[in-house]
Parts: C-alpha cells; sequence; structure tokens
C-alpha cells in the first residue's frame, strides 16, 4: 500500500493490539502508537513517516485544514 494512501485506526474498544503492555482487554484510542509501531515496521519506514503520512491523507480525505 503506498504512504499516500495510509489511514490508521485502533478498532477500540475492540481487538486490542497484541504489542500492548499488560494487553488490556478493553482497546483504548492512545493505543494507536502500537499500531503504527508494527505497520512502521512492517511496511519499513520510520514510525514519524508513517505518522506524517497518515496524518496528512486523513486531512485530506475528511477536508480539514489547520
Amino acid at each position: 500500500i503506498p504512504l499516500d494512501r495510509i489511514l490508521i485506526e485502533t478498532d477500540a474498544p475492540y481487538l486490542t493490539p497484541k504489542n500492548v503492555p499488560g494487553l488490556n482487554r478493553t482497546n483504548i484510542p492512545q493505543n494507536i502508537r502500537y499500531v503504527v509501531k508494527d505497520l512502521a515496521k512492517y511496511m519499513k519506514v520510520s514510525e514519524d513517516v508513517l505518522m506524517e503520512n497518515a496524518k496528512k491523507n486523513t486531512e485530506r480525505i475528511f477536508q480539514i485544514k489547520e
């Protein structure tokens, strides 16, 4: 998937990422950092690059202006 097509979400309150320490059974939005960590590793890009692209894509798709 090209970086200009990536969006990131957590499935909260369900499907807690497996790499969350303690594996709290109730997923929370703050767990997005664990999704980013594994996705960046899988895509072979830095977490910062992944997050910046996901932010730009979200702003474009939902027409969010800064």
